[in-house]
């Protein structure tokens, strides 16, 4: 059963672009799809065989989105694909991701959302309400990261590392979301934790979880634009975790060596495993050293160190 309801006032109706194909041309298409919805994702529709892309978002210019997928279908060197373009029926989205959200497993961290606490001695547990911004935990590459910092954690324990260098240790979370990584950075290190993101509401969401899971003042939830930003000018951390994108991660790869002490920690993901060795490359050119490849379905993620 949905949960329907009328629009709100002023509210757009949200339409899906869908289409599917081939492996090979997946990210082209994905890419071409940026620019007409809110949320995008690729997933095979079998093993091995073709990918079905999917974007979320308002109403498209059709005549500007068969442009974008024609140039799309010329630079992956296949015929245009079909494609539909859906209205989707008007749906309490938070609703039902807290009905279909449950407790899961990553490691040591246990994520669950508010309405379902579960017993978990000896866990670390992770209390998330989505809302309206990114990552519960479900997603490949969420979960990566949290086997990454996990993994971390058994060789960094509390006590070393962020925490061990008192007011000087810190953490970044680039690209925070919800803050599930800023929180399993901060929570199991009592360590203070810089989360920063270009969505005004994916601020609010972290804000209101390091509430929730009584890390506020553990936790600092910025807006802003990356590592231009001030709040991260002119200072180095001891852990940078960035689950974003295998372009906007190469892009950033100068600045995060940058920011990232001799000796610290990059956990990055957000991208497929055979896309892995182009972000490897761009950090290894600024002098970190790859410690470790997490396999999550098509996803991967990557542990590496500074020199």
């Amino acid at each position: 059963m949905s949960s329907a309801r009328p629009p709100e006032p002023g509210e757009a109706p949200l339409f899906a672009i869908r289409l599917t194909v081939p492996a090979a041309a997946a990210q082209a298409f994905a890419d071409a799809l940026e620019g007409f919805a809110a949320a995008v994702s690729a997933f095979e529709t079998a093993p091995g065989g073709d990918w079905k892309i999917e974007g979320i978002g308002p109403e498209p210019d059709r005549g500007r989105l068969g442009m974008s997928l024609a140039l799309a279908a010329v630079a992956a060197g296949i015929a245009e694909p079909p494609v539909t373009v859906e209205a989707l029926p008007q749906v309490n989205w938070l609703a039902e991701n807290r009905r279909s959200f449950k407790p899961l497993s990553a490691g040591r961290f246990l994520v669950h959302p508010s309405h379902d606490r579960p017993t978990a001695p000896g866990r670390i547990a992770l209390c998330i309400d989505a809302g309206e911004a990114f990552g519960s935990g479900e997603h490949e590459t969420t979960r990566g990261c949290l086997l990454a910092l996990d993994a971390l954690g058994k060789r960094w324990p509390r006590g070393r590392g962020v925490a061990r260098r008192g007011r000087g240790g810190r953490a970044l979370d680039m690209g925070c979301g919800t803050g599930i990584l800023s929180l399993a950075m901060a929570l199991p290190w009592r360590s203070p934790v810089l989360g920063i993101d270009l969505a005004p509401e994916a601020v609010r969401v972290a804000r209101d979880n390091a509430r929730i899971n009584s890390a506020g003042t553990l936790l600092r939830a910025a807006h802003a634009d990356g590592f231009r930003t001030r709040l991260v000018k002119g200072r180095q951390f001891d852990l940078v975790a960035a689950n974003i994108l295998q372009r906007p991660l190469v892009a950033m790869a100068p600045a995060l060596a940058r920011h990232l002490r001799r000796g610290g920690w990059a956990i990055l993901s957000g991208f497929y495993v055979d896309q892995a060795q182009a972000v490897i490359a761009a950090h290894r050119a600024r002098g970190l050293a790859l410690e470790r490849r997490i396999v999550v379905g098509a996803w991967c993620a990557v542990m590496m160190r500074r020199k």
